[in-house]
C-alpha cells in the first residue's frame, strides 16, 4: 500500500471531522426549522419524516469518517467493493451538502470520497498483483 494514499485518507478524515463538527450546528438549525415548518403546515408525520431525513444525512457523513478510521488503523480490513461503497456514500454526502448550501462540508466530503476511491484503486491493484503472482 502506498503511504501517500493512507496519508491523504488521514488528512481527509481530519478535515471531514472538523468541518462536520462545525457544520453540525448549521444542520441542526436548518433541520430544526424545516421540521418545525413542516409540522406546523403539514402535520406531525411530515415533520417526523423530515427529522428522519436530517438524521440520515448527519449519520451518512459521520459513518464515512468511521470507515476511514477503520482503514487507517488496519488498511486490509475493507474489501475493494466495500471501500467503493463508502466512497460512493461520501460522494452522496457531498452532493447533499451542496443541496443544503453547506459548501465547506461538501468540499471535505468530496475530498473524503476521492481519498476513499484512491484507496479502493490501490487495494484493487494490490489484490490483482497477488492474484497474478
Amino acid at each position: 500500500m502506498r503511504r501517500w494514499v493512507i496519508d491523504m485518507l488521514k488528512f481527509a478524515m481530519a478535515l471531514e471531522l472538523a468541518s462536520g463538527l462545525v457544520s453540525l450546528y448549521y444542520i441542526f438549525a436548518v433541520a430544526g426549522a424545516f421540521v418545525y415548518v413542516l409540522t406546523y403546515f403539514l402535520g406531525a408525520v411530515a415533520g417526523a419524516a423530515a427529522a428522519v431525513a436530517a438524521t440520515t444525512y448527519i449519520a451518512l457523513g459521520y459513518s464515512t469518517v468511521f470507515a476511514a478510521y477503520r482503514i487507517v488503523k488496519k488498511p486490509t480490513t475493507l474489501k475493494p467493493g466495500e471501500a467503493l461503497l463508502w466512497s460512493k456514500l461520501a460522494l452522496v454526502a457531498a452532493v447533499l451538502a451542496v443541496l443544503s448550501a453547506n459548501i465547506l462540508y461538501s468540499i471535505t466530503s468530496g475530498l473524503m470520497a476521492l481519498s476513499l476511491y484512491l484507496y479502493t484503486r490501490e487495494l484493487a491493484r494490490l489484490t490483482q498483483e497477488k492474484i497474478l503472482k
